[in-house]
């Protein structure tokens, strides 16, 4: 039952693999074969021993490494790549029975089958939950990086697109009513007696609230004027994940192209949730702290990758699974070229600098 694993693995059914990877490989898989002799094993007890003199000793949990062939989120292996993946080894307790054992085995052939069917690359289309068991100081941390990088974003925010203070007031008196609106429509449900109706009235609070809200206030403009929807596509570019100075446009591309490259990048084109996730965890990647990708939006079937300057050109039409599939493959490499792209300008930076400084004359 397990040779669809094996086949994967094996350092003899994967010479194209680099060899560190082929060793870890065979380490872990004499590991996984000990475990799973012991795990076939059926304790028998001698008649003539008791119960206590005969203690088989448990097999404690424990964490192997393996390596795969690098396959991205759209089924394509990339020839000499690998991906790492770990595999827990379930606890076998002293004296476990035929259905125990049973069971460990289950479990560990749908965990191995679920480990290798896995995309790799660092997008997700989907969040990460939280690990159940974390240290101390892991939420403090967290949240900490959370707030930082909300207030990172707000910043960029305000130095893009500078709120109007009418339009800023009329929104915080408008959260402030719907909160009010929204406690008084509660206190009301939640004192109504009958089940049913209770459920329906909680079921409409936010609804009610923001209906009254509207009726107050108005309803607020469809239609932007075009120097504020500008500074609004903007702003759309950072909430995505993306910020807005490292986009360009190809010269030469139609208004129109010019006008969807951007819808796309904002994610206005997406309709599911998923792809919306892993769209703004590409932006996000380009982004890094330690070198952003510049990103060109050019003509149709467009995908490149420029080693020396370490920018990275897609089509005005990109496709969000077609651009992931593109940004596992290339995007160290444009990293990397963009680092050495950085560190050659800083350099040159400081030799004329130095120059400079050096050329002129104190009387």
């Amino acid at each position: 039952m397990m040779h669809f694993f094996f086949k994967q693995i094996h350092p003899d059914l994967t010479p194209h693999f680099p060899f560190e990877a082929k060793s870890i490989n065979q380490k872990s898989l004499a590991e996984l074969n000990a475990y799973i002799d012991h795990l076939d094993r059926r304790p028998s007890r001698p008649p003539s021993l008791s119960p206590l003199q005969h203690v088989e000793p448990p097999v404690v949990t424990r964490t192997l490494s393996f390596f795969k062939a690098y396959r991205t989120r759209r089924g394509r292996l990339l020839p000499g790549r690998v991906q790492q993946f770990r595999m827990v080894l379930p606890t076998i307790p002293p004296g476990a029975s035929v259905i125990d054992r049973d069971h460990i085995a289950a479990v560990l052939i749908r965990d191995l089958e679920v480990a290798l069917s896995e995309g790799g690359g660092p997008f997700v289309s989907e969040p990460q939950p939280s690990p159940l068991f974390t240290p101390k100081n892991f939420q403090r941390d967290e949240l900490t990086r959370l707030w930082e990088r909300q207030t990172e974003d707000a910043m960029k925010k305000q130095a893009v697109y500078q709120v109007d203070e009418k339009y800023q007031r009329r929104m915080l008196w408008q959260r402030w009513f719907f909160h009010k609106y929204q406690n008084q429509l509660l206190r009301k449900a939640i004192s109504t007696k009958n089940t049913r109706r209770r459920k329906k009235k909680l079921a409409a609070v936010n609804e009610q609230a923001m209906t009254k809200v509207r009726a107050k206030f108005g309803d607020d403009p469809e239609t932007p004027p075009e120097d504020v929807q500008a500074h609004l596509d903007r702003v759309r570019i950072i909430e995505s994940g993306y910020h807005p100075d490292l986009v360009f446009v190809q010269p030469g591309l139609s208004p129109e192209h010019r006008k969807e490259g951007i819808r796309r990048v904002c994610g206005l084109n997406l309709t599911k949730e998923s792809d919306v996730w892993l769209l703004e965890n590409m932006w996000k990647a380009m982004r890094e702290d330690r070198v952003a990708v510049p990103l060109i939006i050019g003509p149709k079937d467009s995908y490149a990758t420029s080693e020396t300057h370490g920018f990275i050109t897609i089509p005005y039409d990109f496709d969000v699974w077609a651009l992931a599939d593109f940004l596992e493959e290339h995007l160290e490499d444009a990293r990397d070229a963009r680092a050495q792209e950085v560190g050659g300008l800083r350099i040159r930076y400081h030799d004329e600098h130095e120059t400079d400084s050096s050329s002129g004359v104190v009387e």
